[in-house]
């Protein structure tokens, strides 16, 4: 496999690492002083996501949890280096010590706050089924007897485990497959291999984008209440500075309103590239 074409970020590098292996042996978790001495600021993330991290017709990795993760180097006075890994794999990488931080479009939730520590939120995100335009389906209970995919390792996934396992979907007949990337499990629904797709709401509206044959509807629960989530920053739970710097940045960005202009111009580019890819 060729490697990615490596390309500056403005005035800090961003180099795409494609990790083709398994986790290294668990290295000693860096604290902020180290991050400093070495001039650089590790992040690991999973691509594409958009509008949180996707690639531009140039090749180059961007979106608004690339800008956030610059923002944070910045603020360290750093550089920043991006490795993507599935996303399944980003928690346990960052515990061994692989890495300084993850923005992936993560949720925060009971599980992951067992592994990691985690940032003020700075999305808030909702739950949506992507579903043939032909289809109604709109509650949990709504996919008994269907195939659902979901990104491995995120919330969606964990959702209709449950609901199978102990939850409106037991002995229904629904079955669940875990795939690598959403855009992977789009493909899936529109050649008839899936029934529907389990995403976030950004998400689900830019990779439905330019495609009749397929919607893009919020998922409820049982009693009717929209599934919601949010997203963090991750740390290793030693590095409590660093955390800090995080906090700082995501409340300038937030209260500054630059957070919400980021968010609408990567939401704009991933849907005009996807709107081109679909035609």
């Amino acid at each position: 496999m060729k490697c990615p074409v490596i390309r500056p970020l403005c005035v800090f590098a961003l180099v795409i690492a494609v990790v083709l292996g398994g986790s290294c042996k668990k290295a000693p978790q860096r604290g902020l002083d180290d991050i400093k001495a070495s001039g650089q600021l590790l992040m690991l993330t999973n691509a594409p996501f958009p509008p949180y991290e996707f690639y531009a017709a140039d090749g180059d990795l961007i979106g608004v949890d690339i800008d956030i993760a610059r923002r944070i180097a910045r603020h360290l006075g750093v550089e920043l280096t991006v490795s993507i890994r599935p996303f399944d794999e980003l928690l346990p990488a960052l515990a061994a010590g692989e890495a300084d931080m993850v923005l992936a479009g993560l949720t925060i939730n009971d599980e992951r706050l067992k592994q990691a520590s985690f940032s003020l939120p700075y999305i808030d995100a909702m739950q949506y089924l992507i579903i043939p335009s032909t289809e109604n389906i709109k509650v949990l209970e709504d996919l008994g007897g269907k195939t659902v995919g979901a990104q491995a390792g995120s919330t969606g996934e964990e959702i209709i485990a449950k609901a199978i396992a102990d939850g409106p979907l037991r002995k229904t007949g629904c079955q669940l497959l875990a795939l690598a990337d959403p855009a992977e499990a789009v493909a899936k629904v529109l050649n008839g291999e899936l029934d529907a797709v389990v995403v976030d709401d950004t998400v689900a509206l830019q990779l439905t984008a330019g495609h009749a044959a397929l919607s893009a509807t919020p998922l409820f629960s049982q009693s009717g209440a929209m599934l919601s989530e949010q997203y963090g920053v991750a740390v290793a739970p030693s590095n409590p500075e660093l955390l800090s710097a995080v906090n700082e940045v995501i409340t300038e960005l937030k209260n500054s309103g630059e957070l919400s202009a980021k968010i609408k111009k990567y939401e704009a580019m991933a849907r005009e590239q996807t709107g081109a890819n679909a035609n």
